[in-house]
């Protein structure tokens, strides 16, 4: 049977369908203002921003799963299959990203590498790892 949507869903899907795309469009235009300009903004400031919206988002599926009763981290037993099919879904998109790269002509790669060059966190190897850990959670 279909429920409707109580409020907590509806401002999960708002912020999902509206704001999301929205703040993808806004960030899209300010990634063109820096080939422009080169004003780029910094690399944490980039980091800090997705993660804040990892966690926010998180927090709020959390609270829209747990508005109806579902357990968010309800663990089940956790086998062979259950992992197999997590690296095999890991190996998948790594395959499908090798694809895609090839897939570009090297003009193509090289104007991605420097919009996206700025934005990787270069500091240290643990930071990398940390935010890599914190937006898989």
């Amino acid at each position: 049977m279909i429920q409707v949507p109580n409020t907590p869903s509806l401002i999960f899907l708002a912020y999902l369908l509206v704001l999301l795309p929205l703040a993808a469009k806004r960030s899209a235009a300010a990634i063109n203002r820096v080939e422009s300009t080169n004003a780029a903004p910094s690399r944490e400031v980039i980091w800090r921003s997705a993660c804040l919206h990892l966690a926010f988002l998180f927090g709020l599926a959390w609270f829209a799963g747990s508005s109806f009763g579902f357990e968010i981290f309800a663990v089940t037993v956790i086998g062979v299959r259950e992992i197999g099919l997590a690296v095999g879904a890991l190996l998948l998109s790594l395959a499908l990203r090798s694809i895609l790269r090839c897939s570009r002509n090297p003009e193509e790669r090289q104007v991605r590498d420097r919009r996206s060059r700025h934005m990787s966190p270069t500091r240290s190897l643990a930071l990398t790892l940390a935010i890599c850990a914190y937006s898989t959670v």
